[in-house]
């Protein structure tokens, strides 16, 4: 902008004196005054706004777990789990209801691919109340899917629908379990039901992608996840479905246009940098591979994909002991 210009300079010191204005009326208001404006802002989508002010109320009152768990459902939004698994950890600690952390706390792990963690901490816990107990067994089923543990996936979706008998994402689980079983029609059925309910619930439609890629429809299942992606732009799984899709199609224009999109739409999350990391070797440039995929590994060390692409990263620039040790991790896990 050119100040030399004098309506630019007033301009200019109107947005200053505005800007410092606001600054300290945030600075002014009360703790209390901040949370509801903060729960305001989350009910509206609005998670910037409600990322500022609670750490306004974090800067006032630094054992607040009200604030450390609206903290961890904003960044959840955002797509950083690891920030929102800290964040969970700290409300927890500060008095805030096992019934709101714990089942917030399996989403960011089984977000974050940590799907082992979640079951072994969470996996023995039983909530007070039928909805928090629902939120709860539908993570855990969703990282016993992950893990292939297909019946103990399907009693922990059945556990929460028996808590929750509506709840759309522990019938979408249960679809998606009922896919990994082999039984696409069933899943199919299962998901037009719930997109019957909820036109544009976001698990169905993930999954309705799935099941159109699976059979061979996969300009229909991109059409879908960009159907998805629309309507739910902060939808993490959806940009992995499309990216994921585009790059095996080698589309490797419109994936790089679609991560770029990513980025701007959850500049937390991870899985970005972990697909740049996968365009870039792709396109054969194994040394900007290897700057993303740390990115990655800086955050969440155990993120199983990220140590199998370093692995191969690694072996393909000629560093074997490195690329030992990443997939020696790999081989650790999933034996």
């Amino acid at each position: 902008m050119d100040t030399n210009r004098p309506g630019n300079f007033r301009s200019a010191a109107i947005v200053l004196a505005l800007s410092a204005a606001l600054l300290g009326a945030c600075g002014f208001e009360k703790p209390e005054t901040l949370l509801r404006s903060a729960r305001e802002s989350i009910a509206k989508k609005d998670y910037q706004a409600a990322w500022i002010q609670l750490k306004n109320v974090l800067q006032k009152q630094p054992e607040n777990g009200e604030a450390y768990y609206l903290v961890a459902i904003t960044l959840i939004e955002f797509g950083d789990f690891a920030g929102a698994e800290k964040a969970l950890r700290q409300a927890l600690k500060y008095g805030q209801a096992p019934d709101l952390v714990y089942p917030a706390l399996a989403k960011a792990l089984v977000g974050m691919g940590d799907f082992k963690k979640a079951i072994a901490e969470l996996g023995a816990l039983a909530m007070k109340e039928r909805p928090a107990q629902a939120a709860l067994k539908t993570a855990l089923g969703e990282a016993f899917l992950a893990l292939g543990q297909r019946k103990e996936a399907g009693e922990a979706f059945a556990a929460a629908r028996a808590s929750a008998p509506d709840d759309l994402r522990a019938r979408s689980g249960e679809a998606r379990r009922r896919a990994a079983e082999g039984d696409l029609p069933g899943a199919m059925k299962l998901v037009e039901e719930i997109l019957a309910a909820s036109p544009g619930f976001p698990a169905a439609l993930g999954l309705k992608a799935d099941l159109l890629l699976s059979q061979g429809k996969r300009d229909e299942a991109a059409a879908v996840l960009s159907a998805l992606i629309k309507a739910s732009p902060r939808d993490g799984r959806a940009r992995f479905g499309l990216v994921s899709l585009l790059i095996e199609d080698n589309k490797l224009a419109p994936a790089a246009a679609e991560i770029e999109a990513w980025k701007q739409a959850l500049p937390r999350d991870l899985l970005w940098n972990y697909f740049k990391a996968v365009l870039a070797q792709r396109q054969n440039e194994p040394a900007k591979a290897r700057d993303a995929v740390l990115q990655v590994l800086k955050v969440a060390p155990e993120h199983a994909p990220s140590l199998l692409l370093a692995g191969a990263i690694e072996y393909q620039l000629g560093a074997f002991s490195m690329a030992e040790g990443y997939l020696r991790k790999v081989v650790a896990r999933f034996p």
